[in-house]
């Protein structure tokens, strides 16, 4: 059985990912003795039913200043409150990792915020769901996931490692980036196909819905994630958003050019360059 260096890890947030987080831990490390807290107490009660072994009742003053690693799965928006957190009851040398989808901000935040003795690193899997919280929580979800990870200033390299393994065990695939580059392609890759879900959805008619097919549904169905979730995602990495918006804009006011001047050909050309990104995954 793969062994961790963490004897005790807490999770602060609860809701998808935390509680999924923490039913692979719960399943993969029996061992390891796991507490939780979500500021929302329903939420907490029902990770603690789901998450076999879990510390029932935590809070977090006492979770921080028993646990050797926290796992942050809170919106990007909530990060520095925890931060503070941390800083305040955290025990010396704690390690802290996140699975936010904004990287620069909370890299920064945190680097400035936390003590000299505890140590970050950040952390994003490209996993999720357009239906959240605890009850929709399961042990694959990060199966097969790119998990992104920033080292922090005071973070030592066998973190890095540790961290590593863990997600590895969880079924994901670590992989070390910069934060700004990591918050611009989450941008291109995650961020905008939010916005333009949403876009879609918006255009549709009431009386549209009972005929809508595979199409509509495929383009939409992310677009059915937690609202507060997604505004303190975009917000967090407003600029990064914002230069792809422009990219995506100008294509399409490229095909709607074409499309205005009757230019099969270049709709065509359009349509296979497209096709061609999708078939080789995104390369060009």
């Amino acid at each position: 059985m793969l062994d961790l260096p963490f004897k005790r890890i807490g999770i602060i947030g609860t809701g998808l990912l935390g509680t999924s987080m923490g039913l692979a831990i719960a399943q993969t490390f029996p061992h390891v003795s796991l507490g939780l807290y979500d500021r929302q107490s329903d939420h907490q009660e029902i990770a603690e039913m789901r998450i076999f072994g879990a510390i029932k009742g935590t809070h977090l003053s006492r979770l921080l200043q028993v646990v050797d690693m926290v796992i942050v799965a809170v919106p990007p928006a909530h990060m520095e409150k925890v931060f503070h957190a941390i800083n305040d009851y955290g025990r010396p040398n704690l390690l802290v990792t996140d699975v936010c989808s904004v990287k620069e901000e909370v890299m920064v935040k945190g680097q400035a915020m936390l003590r000299r003795d505890i140590r970050l690193v950040g952390g994003h899997p490209m996993a999720g769901g357009e239906c959240g919280g605890p009850i929709n929580a399961h042990s694959k979800l990060f199966h097969g996931a790119t998990w992104f990870l920033c080292k922090g200033q005071e973070a030592r390299e066998e973190d890095l490692v540790s961290i590593g393994r863990l997600v590895s065990a969880l079924g994901a695939f670590p992989v070390e980036v910069d934060p700004v580059d990591h918050d611009r392609m989450a941008a291109r890759i995650s961020h905008v196909p939010h916005v333009q879900a949403a876009v879609i959805a918006t255009c549709i008619r009431k009386g549209d819905l009972p005929f809508v097919g595979n199409g509509y549904r495929d383009t939409t169905r992310i677009a059915a994630g937690d609202p507060k979730l997604w505004t303190s995602i975009l917000s967090g990495n407003q600029q990064h958003v914002l230069d792809e918006l422009t990219k995506y804009s100008d294509n399409l006011r490229a095909f709607i050019g074409l499309l205005a001047n009757k230019d099969s050909q270049g709709i065509e050309q359009f349509l296979v360059q497209a096709q061609g990104k999708v078939q080789r995954g995104g390369n060009t």
